[in-house]
Protein backbone atom coordinates (compact mmCIF):
# COMPACT_ATOMS: atom_id res chain seq x y z
CA UNK A 1 0.00 0.00 0.00
CA UNK A 2 2.98 2.84 0.72
CA UNK A 3 4.42 2.03 -2.27
CA UNK A 4 0.63 2.44 -3.95
CA UNK A 5 0.33 5.67 -2.05
CA UNK A 6 3.88 7.28 -2.94
CA UNK A 7 3.49 6.20 -6.68
CA UNK A 8 -0.08 8.16 -6.63
CA UNK A 9 1.78 11.39 -4.47
CA UNK A 10 4.48 11.64 -7.48
CA UNK A 11 2.13 11.23 -10.12
CA UNK A 12 0.09 14.05 -8.75
CA UNK A 13 3.51 15.95 -8.22
CA UNK A 14 4.02 15.52 -12.17
CA UNK A 15 0.85 16.43 -13.10
CA UNK A 16 1.14 19.73 -10.96
CA UNK A 17 4.36 20.55 -12.82
CA UNK A 18 2.90 20.22 -16.35
CA UNK A 19 0.10 22.15 -15.21
CA UNK A 20 2.72 25.35 -13.63
CA UNK A 21 2.48 27.76 -16.91
CA UNK A 22 3.45 31.13 -16.36
CA UNK A 23 2.05 33.89 -18.02
CA UNK A 24 2.75 37.55 -19.11
CA UNK A 25 0.36 39.73 -17.77
CA UNK A 26 -0.37 43.24 -18.71
CA UNK A 27 -3.42 46.01 -18.43
CA UNK A 28 -4.88 48.14 -21.56
CA UNK A 29 -7.33 50.33 -19.71
CA UNK A 30 -9.56 48.49 -17.18
CA UNK A 31 -8.73 45.28 -19.13
CA UNK A 32 -6.32 42.49 -17.64
CA UNK A 33 -4.40 40.18 -19.95
CA UNK A 34 -2.43 37.16 -20.02
CA UNK A 35 -0.28 35.27 -22.47
CA UNK A 36 1.80 32.34 -21.82
CA UNK A 37 5.19 33.22 -20.81
CA UNK A 38 6.76 30.83 -23.60
CA UNK A 39 4.67 32.19 -26.55
CA UNK A 40 5.98 35.44 -26.26
CA UNK A 41 8.42 36.92 -28.62
CA UNK A 42 9.41 40.08 -27.85
CA UNK A 43 8.79 42.51 -25.21
CA UNK A 44 9.37 46.76 -26.28
CA UNK A 45 8.69 49.39 -23.85
CA UNK A 46 8.24 52.99 -24.92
Amino acid sequence: MTTDASESKSSRAMDNLKNDNKYLTFALGAEEYGVEILKVREIIGY
